[in-house]
């Protein structure tokens, strides 16, 4: 993704606290807005590099997630139409098809990337469920930042974790660049480990974050219900279940849930259960009732029905499409 440019012209100045000047907007990427991660030639760093010394990255998107962890200098961020400060320890995990580049402060900003096929979300699936702070860094996040004024709730490795972490991030840029039967397995699983270990650091983060920033609870609670329900969406959930869980009532559940994801706790739970039946159709030749009930349908009936009205086809259309 890199591209010989000078650094833009300053144009806005950053609030006088901090004292920076930042470009309003970042431009679109000179060579294509979409990568794709087995096709640009632009990629061809590998899935896992530093981006140093070669900026600003133009608005791109891509068809992989996106791990950025800032590990030295100073720049800032931009993400669809806001942007953000971006500081050694600032980790931004980007889903598919989020518009989003950099601009360096100085010439000292390094930035390790790691690209992740979406592949490996549903094939460790089992494992990163034991961490939920995963999901709720790569699905859940995003989704609340969109809607969120303000930085938003990214993840800020301490100067002792980012140091920690830094053998990781030198063992997958290395891993990435052997050839050899079995050197893709073990290079997801060094991506699985090192996302299990910003996973951690995502819970205890939002944790001390609810109980000694009051005003940040309600976002950081209803984040924890949106994780509940995507990790739990074969089960039987019920309104009352979750605002116990929350510690809220029914109706403010309601209320801050849909400022938060803009739609209702049911609405949500059955969007989380129909994507998961698309990939059982898409990844599995199991039979409709038997997907209906790992998603938490009553029954096939009752699955059908949902399903033909968030996607517009029944189960063995979208099957055969597949």
């Amino acid at each position: 993704m890199k591209e010989k440019q000078t650094l833009p012209a300053r144009g806005t100045r950053a609030p006088a606290e901090t004292g920076r000047e930042y470009p309003r907007i970042l431009p679109e990427h000179d060579t294509t807005r979409v990568f794709r991660l087995y096709v640009e030639s632009d990629l061809s760093e590998g899935r896992a590099y530093y981006h140093e010394g070669d900026y600003p990255i133009k608005m791109h998107t891509h068809d992989f997630f996106e791990l950025n962890v800032l590990v030295r200098g100073k720049g800032r961020h931009y993400i669809e139409n806001k942007s953000y400060p971006a500081e050694p320890g600032d980790v931004f995990a980007m889903p598919p098809g989020v518009r989003h580049g950099y601009w360096a402060e100085d010439s000292d900003m390094s930035i390790f990337h790691l690209l992740i096929e979406p592949r490996l979300f549903s094939e460790y699936r089992a494992v990163l469920e034991q961490i939920p702070g995963v999901h709720t860094l790569f699905h859940t996040e995003p989704k609340i930042r969109s809607r969120m004024e303000g930085k938003g709730m990214f993840l800020k490795l301490s100067p002792q974790n980012l140091r920690a972490l830094q053998p990781e991030f030198d063992g997958l840029i290395a891993a990435a660049k052997r050839v050899y039967d079995g050197a893709e397995t073990l290079f997801s699983m060094r991506e699985v480990c090192l996302l299990g270990e910003l996973g951690h650091l995502m819970q205890e983060q939002y944790a001390l974050a609810a109980a000694h920033a009051p005003r940040r609870a309600m976002p950081l609670a209803i984040a924890g219900i949106a994780d509940y329900m995507e990790r739990n969406c074969a089960n039987s959930i019920t309104l009352e279940d979750l605002a116990a869980r929350a510690n809220y009532s029914r109706a403010s559940l309601v209320r801050n849930f849909k400022k938060t994801f803009g739609t209702t706790p049911f609405e949500f739970l059955i969007a989380v259960r129909i994507r998961r039946a698309e990939q059982l159709l898409a990844e599995t030749d199991k039979s409709v009732a038997e997907i209906a009930q790992d998603c938490g349908f009553y029954d096939s009936s009752h699955f059908m029905r949902f399903f033909r009205r968030k996607t517009g086809l029944s189960p063995s259309e979208y099957r055969r499409g597949v």
